[in-house]
């Protein structure tokens, strides 16, 4: 997988919207191709093989090992891919934090590094449960073929059309999980920053031929960090998260912007700082 370059910000240590925009589509874009382009060779290369069996009725065998040759590409994918998003989401989160004492942004870095590690693995299993009709609808349609009396060079245009499928499929499916790991690590970074962390966050939509109308709608929609945003009328945490569903969340490109005590909301406001209300038996005094 090739990497895209790293985000950079200007000598204020501020990156532009448009600039951060161009990176993380990068990224999507680069990590589906990546999937795609994995799904599909493992599929052309298994219904192939399975082509050149027919002389002896057709192997269904030839299919086991889509599966664990899919399982390969999937840990390049978290590993150059989907931690590298988590842990910049993160970082991206502590940036705009108030200086933090050493010893607890060295805790911070800990905490985030053990966040980052289960995120992968839930992302792998997502992935891979995903993904698995993938293969099962390779070999279906392969044997439906073969069953219903497909010629050979039918067959082999059969081929084509069905690891199309399987390109689309696992495109995606990188493009949702590499949007949600760059989501999901900014807000587990901003969360465990503690009181250091931002107080609200505001849903950004991403405009472009396939933006949703309900994720224009919650375009600049701010609530406080412990709330919930609420898009299509369904309550997400975050942009793509994963207990939101299938309509709000695959090929999502939507990302957060936190604000944190003393900054500016769109609206213009200004973020202050919360006030514990006195107990009941000083405001009786």
């Amino acid at each position: 997988m090739a990497t895209p370059p790293p985000l950079k910000a200007d000598e204020n240590g501020f990156v532009s919207e448009a600039d951060f925009e161009e990176w993380i589509v990068s990224w999507e874009v680069e990590s589906a191709r990546l999937m795609g382009d994995a799904a599909a060779k493992i599929a052309e290369k298994h219904l192939n093989m399975y082509v050149e069996t027919l002389v002896a009725a057709g192997d269904p065998a030839v299919f086991d090992a889509m599966t664990a040759e899919w399982q390969v590409a999937v840990d390049e994918f978290l590993a150059l891919g989907v931690k590298p998003l988590y842990l910049q989401g993160s970082i991206g989160a502590q940036l705009g934090a108030p200086l933090m004492p050493v010893d607890l942004l060295a805790t911070w870095t800990q905490v985030v590094n053990v966040n980052a590690a289960n995120y992968v693995m839930m992302a792998s299993n997502r992935i891979v449960g995903a993904s698995s009709s993938i293969w099962s609808q390779v070999q279906f349609a392969a044997e439906q073929s073969i069953s219903s009396g497909v010629e050979i060079p039918k067959l082999r245009k059969e081929v084509e059309n069905i690891t199309g499928y399987a390109r689309g499929r696992a495109q995606a499916i990188a493009r949702t999980e590499v949007m949600g790991a760059y989501n999901g690590g900014d807000m587990d970074g901003a969360r465990a920053l503690g009181a250091y962390g931002p107080v609200e966050k505001s849903w950004l939509a991403t405009f472009g031929p396939r933006t949703r109308e309900s994720h224009a709608e919650a375009d600049g929609q701010t609530v406080l960090m412990e709330d919930s945003f609420i898009v299509g009328g369904v309550a997400m945490d975050r942009p793509l998260d994963p207990s939101g569903p299938a309509e709000e969340v695959v090929n999502c490109r939507c990302v957060m912007q936190m604000f944190f005590v003393g900054d500016t909301r769109p609206d213009g406001t200004i973020i202050e700082a919360m006030v514990e209300e006195p107990p009941p038996e000083m405001l009786s005094e």
